[in-house]
């Protein structure tokens, strides 16, 4: 079910592309707010294959069936946001979508004046160790190409809730001290997923403002993926977004997908 009145409320605070979009702004030009969704990555991916206006953004408020990496479960309870645009960059620029949905959440906690962000490689976003956010980004062929940036932002939930988590969840009120008000923080959000996008596709690369953030170089990991597990060092990241390990027999391997967790 749609939620107008915070569409609404949207547009009344003049969030980029609600109501009289710039004509450099992309990210936001469209918004529809959902009360609960099955998935915003299905219904923004829909609208891809419809050929929708780049930068349409769906978002909801719960998600019964919201989705992470390799087909995990998100736990997307109320106060909560969900969120999914639909983007155009082309299979070369694919990579640093990631790298925007990401950094777009640290802008967002900044904003708030709350320290210790920063990224686990490759898309989760943690506060002091823990979890406040994800980022799924689903690419999907054709003419033209398009991708599906996923954002799951924990604002107002109660971090004891989300159980069986490897890494600890939090929530921006809990380390801001205070409830947070949804509308703000999603107009932050795409605020700064905006200005990175556009960035990203006027020629400045984020990869150097990414690695900045990376929580996970110069530190001990267990990596988990298809052909099996391994612990290293992780020392760097290559332009392209994949990270660089160093094994025990000193050996330099190149990790593009699987689970990496500081060990």
């Amino acid at each position: 079910m749609h939620d107008a009145r915070l569409e609404h409320k949207l547009k009344c605070e003049e969030i980029p592309g609600a109501g009289q979009p710039r004509p450099e702004q992309v990210i936001g030009s469209r918004v529809h707010v959902f009360q609960t969704l099955p998935s915003t990555m299905d219904e923004c991916r829909q609208l891809g294959f419809q050929k929708a206006a780049e930068g349409f953004t769906v978002v909801a408020l719960e998600q019964t069936s919201g989705r992470g990496r390799v087909q995990r479960q998100w736990f997307t309870p109320r106060g909560s946001l969900a969120v999914s645009i639909l983007l155009y960059p082309g299979m070369q620029k694919a990579s640093e979508v990631v790298m925007l949905g990401a950094l777009s959440v640290i802008e967002t906690c900044q904003s708030l004046g709350i320290p210790g962000c920063g990224i686990k490689w490759p898309n989760d976003v943690l506060i002091q160790g823990k979890k406040v956010a994800g980022v799924l980004v689903e690419t999907h062929g054709g003419t033209p190409s398009f991708t599906v940036l996923g954002l799951g932002l924990n604002v107002n939930i109660i971090p004891e809730i989300v159980t069986g988590m490897q890494i600890p969840r939090t929530s921006l009120a809990g380390e801001a001290g205070c409830p947070l008000d949804l509308t703000g923080c999603l107009i932050t959000l795409l605020k700064s997923a905006d200005m990175l996008y556009r960035m990203s596709t006027s020629g400045t690369p984020l990869f150097e403002i990414w690695r900045r953030n990376l929580i996970t170089l110069g530190e001990k990991v267990n990596i988990r993926g298809a052909a099996g597990s391994w612990q290293g060092v992780a020392t760097d990241v290559n332009p392209d977004g994949s990270l660089l390990v160093r094994t025990a027999d000193d050996k330099i391997i190149t990790v593009t997908a699987g689970d990496v967790n500081l060990a």
